[in-house]
């Protein structure tokens, strides 16, 4: 049987790791609010640039600019953005899984897919089944520009060269702390991101597939 003072000893123990974890927690909050603020305050202005953005090109001819060419699409890529750390419930989980479902659904359509993933998570699951390239991971602890920057590289003069014909997003998209939504996107060519009833009729069931996807 332990003695007093060995039970004693473990009981300071465990206040000091619950002092540590409660000053861990605050400090994570804390960080979370600044990070959804950020969030919510640039979302309106993504959204209008998006509006805008998407105006314009559904308002000029496809040969205005590279970006805008729509090709029958035989080669598409699909860029998944996923974290580097787990310990998050099903945001990976769900993300990867629609991300693999979405995936399926082109090459059973006849496509070839190549993947981009961003992130650890999506890289260390995607690179042992499907073809993988411009991998980016370990990196998430500082998103800033440069990252963004790198990424649009990547994938912009592979499409005006012809390399590929669609350029699809999947992320998770914030609803609130407990609720994150995969959402997929398509990016190129650009008049995708246009309203339903103004777009490309080859691009219409794209809008659908920005509707939450089922985990």
């Amino acid at each position: 049987m332990a003695a007093l003072k060995d039970i004693k000893r473990q009981v300071a123990a465990v206040q000091k790791t619950k002092q540590i974890t409660r000053a861990m927690n605050m400090v994570a909050a804390s960080k979370f609010r600044a990070a959804q603020s950020r969030m919510e305050s640039y979302r309106p202005f993504a959204m209008k640039f998006m509006d805008v953005l998407s105006s314009l090109a559904l308002r000029v001819s496809p040969d205005a600019h590279p970006l805008l060419a729509v090709r029958e699409p035989k080669r598409v890529r699909v860029i998944c953005m996923s974290s580097d750390r787990g310990l998050c419930g099903g945001f990976n989980t769900n993300l990867i899984k629609s991300s693999e479902r979405f995936v399926k659904e082109k090459v059973g359509a006849g496509l070839e897919v190549e993947l981009t993933p961003i992130g650890r998570k999506s890289r260390d699951y995607f690179r042992r089944k499907y073809p993988v390239i411009n991998v980016r991971a370990d990196i998430l602890s500082k998103f800033d520009m440069s990252l963004a920057q790198g990424i649009s590289d990547d994938v912009i003069t592979p499409f005006i060269n012809e390399e590929y014909d669609e350029l699809y997003i999947i992320y998770n998209e914030f609803v609130n702390v407990s609720q994150q939504r995969p959402v997929a996107v398509r990016l190129l060519p650009l008049p995708s991101v246009g309203r339903e009833e103004e777009a490309d009729p080859r691009s219409t069931w794209i809008m659908n597939m920005s509707l939450p996807m089922k985990p």
